[in-house]
This record gives structure tokens, sequence and C-alpha cells, in this order.
């Protein structure tokens, strides 16, 4: 098996895993939404699944890179203008997501030195 399969057959599994935890945010928004509760803008979870689900895009145009090493793809420029798009999309959601981790941890120590 070559390396490249192994990084799709990855890549694809993290991919279904992203896709089953957004699946399950939005089934608990749903609940949520219905027993009156207020909407929330995002949690941290909802930034985790979007971070899931980019970075098994990233790893997939990773594996076309590794794959087109030594052929050139039709149209390389706009392939490596997808790739390079994906991978400042998933930089972005990844820093939302630490982000919004620190934010937390901030608030937190705020909290405990009030009292």
């Amino acid at each position: 098996m070559r390396p490249a399969d192994i990084l799709l057959r990855v890549s694809l599994v993290t991919l279904l895993i992203g896709l089953v935890l957004m699946i399950r945010q939005i089934g608990r928004r749903i609940r949520e939404l219905a027993r009156g509760r207020r909407p929330v803008v995002e949690v941290r979870a909802d930034l985790a699944c979007q971070s899931i689900i980019l970075g098994a895009l990233a790893l997939m145009q990773l594996n076309e890179r590794v794959w087109h090493i030594r052929a050139l793809p039709p149209n390389p420029w706009l392939s490596l203008i997808a790739s390079t798009l994906i991978l400042v999309i998933f930089g972005a959601s990844l820093g939302r997501l630490i982000m919004r981790w620190q934010l937390r941890e901030v608030l937190a120590q705020l909290a405990t030195r009030r009292v």
C-alpha cells in the first residue's frame, strides 16, 4: 500500500468522524431550540467539528500534492491555489478554536480573582 493511499484513508476516516460529530451538534442544537432555550452563537464543540472537517480536507489536499509529485496535474496553478486556500481556511478555523479555549481559561481566571 502506497503512503498516498494510507493518507487518503486517514483523511476519509477523519472527515467521516467530523461529519458525525457535526450532525450530533446540529441535533443537540435543534433539541435545545425545541426546549425553548435561547440560541447560542457558537460553542467550542461546533468549532472543533469545523476544524476536524477542514483538517480532513487539508489532508486530502496534501495527499494530492504527494500523488502529483512526479506528474503535474492538468491545471497546476488551480490545484496549487485550491490547496493553499484549504490550508489557510483550516489554519483560520484552528486559530478560532484555540482562541476560544484561551478565552475560556482567561475568563475562568478572572472569575476566580473577583471572588
